[in-house]
Formats: C-alpha cells, structure tokens, sequence
C-alpha cells in the first residue's frame, strides 16, 4: 500500500504537532530546518545541534559568500561591511524541545545612512524571538490568559509583555501608515466614557470608533485632555467629517466637542443610557428613603399597642415595607422587561401614596421619551416632563429634571440621529473582562497597552518569511 505524502508528527503539548511532507523526512538535518523555516536566498542552515539533555534544537543559519543586503532605509542594494556578533532567536518549538535559530546579522554601509543592519528575514529588529513565534504568541494571548500562555510557550513574563508591547507598536504604525494612505474607516461617529483601570478611582477615556467597531484611543485620565489630543491630532478634513460624539454628561468631554469642533452642538449626543442610569439612581435613592423611613415607624411603636398613634403607624409600616420591600430590583427593571411575578410586585406603582411609585412613574415617563413620533414632541415632553418632577416631592429625581434642563439639546441629538453611547458601554464590559484576565495591571501603561492590543482592531502579526 502507497504510504501517504504527509506523515502526523506528535509532540507532548498542544502547540508541538507538525505535519511534514514524507520527502521532508528523508533529508538531512539542514534541508530539512531550511524547508520548516522556509529560509531562502542567499540565508542557509549551516548546521544542526541537539542537546537531548536539555530538550534544545539550536539551528545555526549563515549567508553565501558575496550576499548583497539592502539598506533599511533606502532600500539599496549594497555589499556586506563587517557582521555583529552573533545573536539568538526563539523558534517555535520542534515537538516538545525548544529550538533556537543562531546568526551573525550583516552590516551594510550605506553612503546616505552610513553603517546600517539589513531587515533579517525570520525577526523584526529588536525582538529575541522568530516572527512565527509572535504570530503563535499573539494567538494565544488573544484566547487566553497571559499566565497561561506563559506556561504553554515556556517563556518569561517579560519576554511576553514584549511581544504583546511590539505586536501593538506594529499595529499603531501600521493604523497611521493606512490614515495617510486614506484607507482607514474615517472617525464620523464616536463614542467618548471612562473607565476605571485601578481601584483608588484611577480612570482611563477610552474612545471608540462606532463605525469601525474597535477603540480608537485610550487617554489617561477622565477630563477632557485626552478627547482634546485626538481632535489636535485630526486633520482639518476629518475632523469636519465628524457627526456625533456621543457620551455620558460629564462637561469635561462635551466642552471640549465644543471648543474645538466648528460642529459644536450640532454632534453632541447625551446618551440615553446614562441618563436612564442617573433616574434609576434616584429612584433608588428614594426607595432606601421611604424603606428607612419605614423601618423607623416599625422600631418606633413596634412594642406599643394598636390604639396608640405611634402603634397604628408601625403597623401601617409594616404592610407598606413588605410591598416596598419586594419590588426593590424590579422597580429598575422596564415595564415591558418584566416577569408576571415582577409585575405583580409593583403593581402598587400604578396609584400608589408612595414616594417609589411616583418615582417609578416619573422614570417610566422619561422612558417614553424616545417613542415620541417626532424630535419636537421629544422635547416638548422632556419640557413637561422636568416641570411636573420639579413640581414634585420626589427630591432625589429634582437633580435629573436640572440635568435634562441643561442637556436636552444633546439629548434630542440621540433621539433625531438615534443614536446611544451603547458601543463604549458594551467596550466598557469587554475591557473588564480584559482586567479580570489580566487580574490587574501595574499602570496605565500596561492598562492601555492591553485594550488597544485586545479592542482596536490593530493589525498585530509580524511579516513572516512566507507573505
């Protein structure tokens, strides 16, 4: 029977199986790591050395006599000037033994760039490791913690923190290279929030590019620095083809939107989600009010009898705190989210004495904001509707009715280009999970190195000897 042309070679971990080509396996040690590394002209193996004692494969790698390498930087053609010393670089591992490709990188002396090392084919400069091995690295970091990626490729932690460092720096050349070029999605609807990267209320601005889906920018800091950065770092065309900024209400963003786009209010857009957030704060605000309000009656005319005032009050108390009580998580919830049995627990909302309930009332009110049939009606009910909270006792919802007073200009914006700071919410949930993985990071640095690595859509893989 005709034996197959690919023989399954298996190692001892996940990442060590080859696949060689059965004429592969008849050749020498060096044709054989010049086909696996898929040197070409003029590089060649030289020779093969294997420390079985200390499961290593060391490939020694050598030009012909006579190469000619080109400057790096104008790309001439030019004779070999001296070599360096010789260097070494991580492969990836031949089944379960780690290999290490050695070379004497040439020199080259140019008349324009003097004395300058040629591109080495298998590595970028400055990296100890194989471009195959940072691609394998990059995968793995992509899909798993570092820990345990860690473990898999038997490196250290600093070795991998490089490789994660260079594959961003690489992807942030390669986004600028593609801006110049005209060919990266152009920044017209963005998202703007913070994000806390260490506990101590340490933020970070991380900005989004809605259309493009990925982090732009990640900024230090929650004012408006970083935001006013990235719009000095527009030009005057790109900045003019933003439409919307969308973020939450914190002025320290929004001024800068007005300050430095001629765009102005016009692309400013409060989002209804931050919004939705500040009246469920004080709906619950209002609930642990009237919940301590409550439990005082009860501890007040708890041992006294029922014909007393203060004993009727804390029987009253105990029959409002038990529905009160109950309807705590389902208050928050909207009407059309909720169960039967939800339902059922804040029925009382509908006509209720409660301060709740007409906080529950005044937060479904504002809800229905955004079923309006027209911008206009939008903001006549948002004017209506801050009156009557205002007119109100509800005092934890009096700082909403200001907030919508003051902003319902970016709020319309939302509601005529229907649009929400979702994207940066939903960035915002994916960086967390960023930090868990991470179970930290030491500083801002890493922080941001970390999402622009995992969450900006960064061309992040080395040139192989194979593209």
């Amino acid at each position: 029977m005709a034996l197959p042309d690919f023989l399954w070679v298996a190692g001892t971990s996940p990442v060590d199986h080859w696949l060689f080509p059965r004429q592969v396996l008849g050749m020498d040690s060096t044709d054989l790591y010049q086909h696996i590394l898929g040197l070409r002209s003029p590089w060649r193996v030289s020779r093969v050395d294997m420390n079985v004692a200390g499961q290593e494969i060391h490939v020694h790698v050598e030009h012909g006599a006579g190469s000619k390498f080109r400057c790096p930087d104008c790309d001439h053609e030019l004779a070999v000037y001296d070599h360096t010393s010789e260097r070494v670089w991580r492969h990836l591992d031949t089944c379960q033994m780690k290999t290490f490709l050695h070379a004497k990188p040439p020199r080259v002396e140019c008349p324009d760039h003097k004395t300058r090392q040629p591109v080495l084919p298998w590595a970028e400069p400055g990296s100890g490791f194989t471009a195959l091995f940072e691609r394998l690295a990059i995968d793995l970091l992509l899909a798993m913690p570092a820990t345990r990626t860690q473990g898999i490729l038997r490196v250290s932690e600093d070795q991998l923190l490089g490789i994660k460092q260079r594959a961003v720096a690489r992807g942030l050349a390669q986004r600028e290279a593609a801006k110049k070029a005209g060919t990266h999605p152009a920044f017209v609807h963005g998202c703007v929030d913070e994000k806390s990267w260490k506990k101590g209320r340490q933020f970070g601005t991380i900005l989004c590019n809605v259309q493009a889906g990925h982090v732009e920018e990640v900024y230090e800091g929650r004012a408006g620095n970083g935001l006013a950065d990235f719009y000095a770092g527009l030009s005057e065309k790109a900045r003019s083809q933003i439409e919307s900024m969308s973020q939450d209400f914190h002025s320290g963003y929004y001024s800068v939107t007005l300050k430095e786009l001629e765009q102005g209010r016009d692309i400013v857009v409060f989002d209804r989600f931050h919004l939705m957030k500040h009246a469920n704060e004080a709906l619950m605000a209002t609930h642990r009010k009237e919940v301590a309000e409550l439990r005082h009656l009860i501890k007040r005319g708890g041992m006294k009898s029922c014909k007393s005032a203060a004993g009727r009050e804390a029987s009253v108390a105990h029959f409002d705190l038990k529905a009160l009580g109950k309807a705590k998580w389902s208050l928050v919830r909207g009407q059309e989210k909720l169960s039967a049995q939800q339902a059922q627990q804040i029925s009382w909302t509908a006509d209720a004495h409660y301060e709740s309930a007409q906080a529950w009332r005044f937060k479904e009110a504002l809800r229905a904001v955004w079923m309006c049939d027209s911008v206009n009606q939008a903001g006549q009910a948002l004017e209506e509707w801050s009156k009557a909270v205002l007119d109100s006792s509800v005092k934890a919802m009096h700082k909403v009715a200001n907030l919508v007073t003051n902003h319902t200009w970016g709020i319309l914006n939302g509601i005529r280009m229907a649009l929400s700071n979702s994207p940066a919410e939903t960035m915002n949930s994916k960086i967390q999970a960023i930090r868990n993985k991470a179970r930290g990071h030491a500083n801002f640095k890493a922080f941001k190195n970390d999402v622009l690595f995992h969450l900006a859509g960064l061309k992040l893989y080395p040139q192989t000897m194979a593209a």
